[in-house]
């Protein structure tokens, strides 16, 4: 378990131990999963390094996951960010269907059912991206931006 809490505390002259005032907590990382507090994530960045991708980040937040549910995210961004408008956060499944390394990275599923199912188990679970993507009518609907940067890009940490 990993937790940031925001601490506020009165800090007095001649200095003597804090009093603290109040403690928030900010974010919970429970094992890999995706942070526990708050509402579901605002921004999904796909880092790339070379053209490949490297890391994906919740908001600001690298995600710890790894697996099928890790391998969706980064299938979906990149079509996502392939489109000639990636900040339009909608795809056609049929659109992932017919690109054949995007099958393969969710699973080899080549039916829209199927391909439906499997993005509900491993997008829309509360250990992934829980309610920030909708499956509707055919189309994959992230509620949130999507973006894909170089990894030259990204500020030091």
């Amino acid at each position: 378990m990993e937790a940031l809490l925001k601490v506020t505390a009165d800090v007095r002259s001649p200095a003597r131990p804090w009093a603290t005032i109040g403690r928030e907590p900010v974010k919970l990382f429970l094992g890999d999963s995706v942070n526990a507090i708050g509402d579901r994530p605002s921004r999904v960045t796909l880092v790339t390094r070379n053209g490949v991708p490297d890391m994906v980040l919740l908001d600001d937040d690298a995600v710890r996951f790894r697996g099928k549910a890790y391998s969706a995210l980064v299938a979906v961004c990149k079509a996502i960010c392939g489109k000639s408008s990636p900040h339009d956060a909608v795809l056609d499944l049929g659109e992932l269907l017919a690109d054949p390394i995007a099958v393969s990275a969710l699973g080899g599923h080549t039916s829209r059912p199927n391909l439906e199912i499997y993005l509900r188990d491993h997008l829309q679970s509360k250990h992934c991206l829980g309610n920030a993507v909708s499956i509707e009518n055919g189309a994959l609907k992230f509620h949130c931006e999507i973006h894909q940067i170089e990894h030259s890009e990204v500020p030091p940490a």
